[in-house]
């Protein structure tokens, strides 16, 4: 077997044939979490879930357990199913290690067994994550479940709006895209509010603004555009609206840094004869699947000189000495920040 995408997973169980272990892991927990219901769904009958189906939380779970449960024959069923929650394989220690490799290993033929890492921080480059992937791979199927790229997302979220009996077009998915940030669970969930508010009308960029909250990475990026334009009341207005929804500073003065390092690099690629795809090769750990980000900076860098940019980033490395003080009133700092950044806009 080998890495597996969602349509070979239900090729897979559309024949009956599911792989033993199911290696599920990567960064959109929409899509593990839906990997994960189609299996149930097609592993699990209802009639003998209590005989043949297992659940384990991983952080209360040892290899012994699961390997006693995985090799459990199933009752009045073709097979067993057993599903392990997001075991954490970056602090097995080495007899643990060993004893997980022996079990999946082992995991019989009436048996799939599922290794789902939903919530927990353990990403595919974690060597002890990895070398279990490749085990994975080996006898059953490994999912690596990221979040598609901005392209594939707009895509999707125009073909799940058809499903749902609405239209939207490619601009407007894209609009959408840069107003609620490329969390799945959130847009998908943004788009059946839109949908059952047009009706049978076209979902505008207009109903998107009036229905769809932005997400902190788009109000933050409002910030750092009405800087460099030389708006200084919206700077400050939306500042103070996120300061007074309680965001923590520090995520806002985060954000901020993000978007100005973006205009940073375009500067920089465009003086070189960079495009956007040069860009978000040389940064794919940044820009992966967040391209938007690239394009709009790349838009965007050409109203002010390089030498303003560079002192943004140093007001930004000033600010982030004084952030990481214990003493420091956080809410001030930041709000000084932006008055500084405004500042230096507004010089011409």
């Amino acid at each position: 077997m080998a890495d597996i995408r969602m349509n070979d997973l239900e090729k897979q169980l559309r024949a009956n044939k599911p792989s033993r272990v199911y290696f599920i892991y990567g960064s959109e927990t929409y899509l593990k979490r839906q990997a994960v219901e189609k299996l149930l769904d097609a592993c699990v009958s209802e009639d003998t879930a209590e005989f043949n189906y297992q659940r384990f939380d991983g952080s209360r779970m040892n290899a012994v357990e699961l390997a006693d449960a995985t090799q459990q024959f199933p009752m009045l069923a073709e097979r067993r199913c057993v599903l392990v929650e997001d075991y954490d394989f970056t602090k097995m220690s080495d007899i643990e290690a060993d004893t997980m490799q022996d079990c999946i290993n082992s995991v019989p033929d009436f048996c799939v067994l599922i290794l789902w890492i939903n919530d927990l921080d353990a990403g595919p480059r974690q060597s002890k994550v990895q070398k279990m992937a490749k085990l994975c791979s080996k006898i059953g199927s490994t999912m690596l479940l990221d979040t598609p790229r901005t392209g594939e997302l707009a895509a999707m979220l125009v073909e799940r709006a058809a499903s749902i009996g609405s239209k939207l077009e490619r601009p407007e998915a894209y609009h959408l895209l840069e107003r609620c940030g490329n969390d799945m669970t959130t847009l998908y969930s943004e788009l059946e509010k839109l949908s059952v508010y047009v009706g049978k009308k076209p979902i505008t960029k207009e109903t998107i603004d009036l229905l769809c909250p932005r997400s902190l990475e788009a109000d933050v990026f409002r910030i750092s555009r009405s800087i460099i334009r030389g708006d200084n009341d919206e700077a400050f207005r939306i500042t103070s609206g996120l300061l007074a929804q309680k965001t923590e500073p520090i995520e806002i003065f985060m954000l901020l840094c993000s978007d100005f390092i973006d205009l940073y690099r375009a500067k920089c690629a465009a003086s070189a004869g960079m495009s956007v795809k040069d860009v978000s090769s040389a940064f794919d750990a940044d820009y992966a699947r967040k391209e938007f980000r690239v394009t709009n900076a790349m838009r965007d860098h050409s109203s002010f000189s390089g030498a303003r940019l560079r002192r943004y980033i140093e007001l930004l490395f000033d600010a982030e000495l004084k952030l990481k003080t214990a003493r420091t009133d956080r809410k001030a700092c930041l709000e000084q920040l932006v008055a500084r950044l405004c500042a230096e806009g507004a010089r011409r």
